[in-house]
């Protein structure tokens, strides 16, 4: 190996930083809560929506 593989491979083993926001939250809605939002929603994206529903 040369020194760029060696290189590489210490950087590569280097640990990751933990991510600066938290992971993603999953909710279930029921067929007529998700139909509800849909038509809410217009062209916005649904995402966009629950937050503005849940954080004025």
């Amino acid at each position: 190996m040369n020194s760029l593989d060696h290189s590489f491979n210490d950087i590569a083993a280097q640990k990751a930083d933990k991510p600066k926001y938290p992971p993603p939250f999953s909710i279930r809605f029921t067929f007529e809560e998700r139909a509800r939002l849909d038509a809410e929603r217009g062209r916005n994206a649904l995402s966009a929506q629950i937050r503005e529903l849940r954080c004025p």
